[in-house]
């Protein structure tokens, strides 16, 4: 389900924001980035924040999530030109809007439609970052097969009599 969630919002991302240069699920890249490399810009990073399961109905189990998407873009204006600054400004105010037109009315089959209910311009030292908020009702069908778990590809030593 939660698969579902996000694979969902990042094919509708790359498909209505072809701009964006890297879209994924955060999962902490973003210290590798700072530290080895340079993020692609413009990129969003999709969390999936907080799900919290409330029941069930009809032999789904139901629940709310909220999900991040977080707008990474290049810090422009670094003189003091207001002329700069209020381009600026407009354009981030702009990627904030194209976000919540991307992904509006956005569900699947496990998942209602996403409903924007925040957004916020982050402080960071070496980005512009505009998130956006959504919240979605969830549901779970226990017919459903299991999915295991990942695990790390076993190895097999073999010793030769030298």
């Amino acid at each position: 389900m939660q698969s579902e969630i996000y694979t969902s919002i990042r094919d509708r991302l790359q498909d209505k924001l072809p701009e964006l240069l890297y879209v994924d699920l955060q999962k902490g890249q973003l210290d590798l980035y700072r530290q080895h490399e340079n993020l692609p810009l413009p990129a969003a990073l999709i969390e999936i924040k907080q799900l919290d399961w409330l029941g069930t109905a009809g032999g789904y189990q139901t629940g709310e999530a909220v999900i991040s998407v977080c707008l990474y873009l290049n810090k422009t204006a670094d003189t003091l030109d207001t002329t700069d600054q209020e381009i600026e400004s407009l354009l981030l105010l702009d990627s904030q809007e194209a976000i919540f037109r991307a992904l509006e009315k956005l569900s699947g089959n496990t998942f209602q439609p996403l409903i924007r209910v925040a957004e916020a311009i982050l402080d960071d030292p070496d980005f512009v970052i505009a998130r956006s908020d959504f919240k979605t009702s969830v549901y779970d069908d226990p017919s459903d097969s299991y999915i295991l778990l990942p695990t790390a590809p076993k190895s097999e030593f073999t010793f030769s009599d030298n």
